[in-house]
């Protein structure tokens, strides 16, 4: 796991998905290395492969918040919106201060013309912190915080 972090690191994505692959063989329930082949997926833009490890991840790991997250945006990339909300929110329940999953489900709401609640996500989540929401809030929100 640690070696194919560093190639994923390196921008070397296939050798990385070998490294992970190889620690999951090892050890199938080793839910971190099945959220970092999902996420290397997810970089190659094999989002069916993604959902598929960082399903992996959630079984052996049911409160894997990243995964959840993850696993949502697999899903809004494959076109499954109420599914990707669905995970979102599924990963802020668990972690209500998790500001990437706010972001993540703002960006699918404004995908789906949902901006009222796409807006209220954005303030979440620039409460919380996560500065690359804001300029999105200023643009999608007429900048109100």
């Amino acid at each position: 796991n640690e070696q194919g972090l560093n190639k994923e690191k390196a921008g070397q994505l296939q050798a990385a998905v070998d490294l992970y692959r190889k620690a999951v063989d090892m050890q199938p329930d080793y839910a971190e290395a099945w959220f970092n082949l999902g996420n290397v997926y997810g970089k190659m833009q094999r989002f069916s492969d993604a959902m598929n490890c960082l399903n992996n991840a959630i079984r052996y790991k049911g409160d894997y918040v990243e995964a959840l997250s993850g696993r949502g945006i697999a899903n809004a990339s494959l076109g499954k919106t109420d599914q990707a909300i669905k995970d979102l929110t599924a990963a802020i329940r668990v972690n209500p201060d998790y500001a990437v999953a706010y972001l993540n489900r703002a960006l699918v709401y404004l995908n789906t013309g949902k901006r009222d609640l796409a807006c209220s996500d954005l303030r979440k989540a620039v409460q919380l912190g996560y500065s690359a929401a804001y300029p999105i809030l200023q643009n999608e929100c007429d900048g109100r915080k």
